[in-house]
């Protein structure tokens, strides 16, 4: 099983979000970084099949999404960023309604509804209506429903927005398991859930894929190249306009900064070990990202 992408490429009017972007991917998980305006949106919307590609195609299975239709889309589960399904419903009747949206049938439907609500933590809450849910819990709902159809193609745009870090570890577990037969695409700015889960991360920078690699082979780049060291506090000003800030926590009487830079910034300044965050920060500089 293989999603591929030729020569992607889509322009808005005078402004080119994607560039020939060539990928391959195969069971597992993928997690895609890129500050805000790289061209993450407008790649998800391409790879669901809701937005054509102005130039070259992408293919599953060697054929072409756009020839494929339903039959892909049936392949298909989608959690987008901005996600709050119907107030009125409880979760247990909204997910039996995407259900049928999607075509499974009633007795398949009502064991898939259990089997999700149980995945995400929801089944004591599932004749609550979603009206009276946390942002957190109709997140939940939300990766429910994508994860319906049992499907081939998972993509997720920001999944653990909301979520507390017990159900982040819970959504870990859940694409872990689904990674051996299932081409999963984690879109996130939380930098951390990349680095304990993804097979690959693809690091996008405007409109271009720039990268494709393991974690663990990116990290290797930044090796020397982070570094953590203590300054008063009226010496940071000088720090964070002078390198590239990947963390910085203030002190009583210092702040403790980490810095990404091939030369060592300062005298006391130790190297450490490179983390994701560090990462972003080397590619894409200070924005928007968390770690948390």
């Amino acid at each position: 099983m293989t999603l591929k992408l030729e020569k992607v490429s889509h322009r808005y009017k005078d402004q080119e979000a994607l560039k020939s972007i060539d990928c391959e991917l195969s069971p597992g998980i993928y997690g895609l970084l890129g500050p805000n305006g790289a061209g993450k949106s407008t790649l998800l919307r391409i790879l669901v099949d809701v937005l054509v590609p102005t130039n070259g195609r992408v293919l599953y299975n060697n054929r072409a999404i756009t020839a494929l239709g339903a039959s892909y889309r049936e392949q298909l589960g989608y959690l987008p960023q901005e996600f709050h399904g119907y107030s009125q419903f409880t979760a247990e009747e909204f997910l039996k309604y995407v259900a049928n949206l999607k075509g499974l049938d009633a007795k398949t439907a009502r064991v898939r509804v259990k089997h999700v609500l149980a995945l995400v933590g929801l089944t004591s809450a599932s004749r609550k209506k979603l009206k009276g849910y946390s942002g957190g819990m109709r997140r939940r709902v939300g990766i429910a429903q994508a994860l319906l159809n049992n499907p081939k193609v998972l993509i997720l745009d920001e999944p653990t927005a909301g979520l507390d870090p017990s159900e982040r570890i819970r959504l870990r577990g859940i694409l872990s398991q689904l990674a051996q037969d299932t081409i999963i695409i984690l879109s996130t700015h939380i930098v951390s859930d990349i680095e304990y889960v993804a097979d690959e991360v693809l690091l996008l920078k405007e409109g271009q894929l720039i990268e494709k690699a393991s974690p663990r082979e990116l990290l290797a780049k930044l090796d020397r190249q982070v570094w953590t060291v203590q300054v008063q506090h009226d010496e940071l000003s000088t720090y964070t306009t002078s390198y590239p800030i990947s963390n910085l926590q203030l002190q009583e009487e210092y702040v403790d900064i980490r810095i990404v830079s091939q030369a060592k910034p300062h005298d006391a300044a130790q190297p450490t070990k490179p983390r994701m965050e560090d990462l972003y920060v080397y590619y894409f500089g200070s924005g928007d990202t968390s770690s948390s």
